[in-house]
């Protein structure tokens, strides 16, 4: 046999859970009901505002990095060497200095193998020119040259590049 019992006070909370109202059973509950429910909400809110200043600064703090990086040099830099690239600018485009910066890139940053700076900058002049290299004066040279690090200076160098 089987004793289902309602007990009164959970089926009054109950129906007002449903926003179900019967005046005289459970309408006294509504209030309570609706004030619980807007505790409830006013302490999310607060969590929402607190996680949304955070957020704004947060969003702050970014946006302020971004311009302290936008206001660097590389910005400036890669405008300088693109006006040094602009081969269409031919009052100003100088093809030794271009190329000059090609090895040396090539050389030093994308390509830094263990051989001599002599070897490996007649393999890129071989390569990516039409120059001569096995001569000892011209353009293949002057590029070999300028590309040299400060440390490889020969005797002959003059080391009285700084003002």
């Amino acid at each position: 046999m089987f004793n289902y019992k309602i007990y009164a006070d959970e089926f009054r909370e109950y129906l007002v859970s449903e926003n179900i109202i019967i005046a005289g059973f459970n309408d006294d509950l509504q209030g309570a009901e609706l004030e619980k429910n807007t505790d409830a909400s006013n302490i999310e809110l607060q969590q929402l505002k607190l996680e949304n200043e955070k957020l704004k600064a947060e969003l702050a703090e970014k946006d302020q990095k971004i311009k302290e990086l936008e206001s660097l040099n590389p910005k400036n830099d890669m405008d300088l060497l693109s006006l040094i690239f602009d081969e269409s600018a031919t009052e100003r485009y100088a093809p030794d200095l271009a190329l000059s910066i090609k090895l040396w890139e090539h050389i030093y940053i994308t390509n830094p193998k263990s051989d001599s700076h002599t070897n490996k900058a007649i393999k890129w002049l071989e390569s990516n020119t039409g120059y001569e290299v096995s001569k000892k004066a011209g353009s293949a040279s002057k590029i070999r040259e300028i590309t040299t690090p400060f440390v490889s200076w020969g005797n002959l160098r003059d080391k009285n590049y700084k003002k």
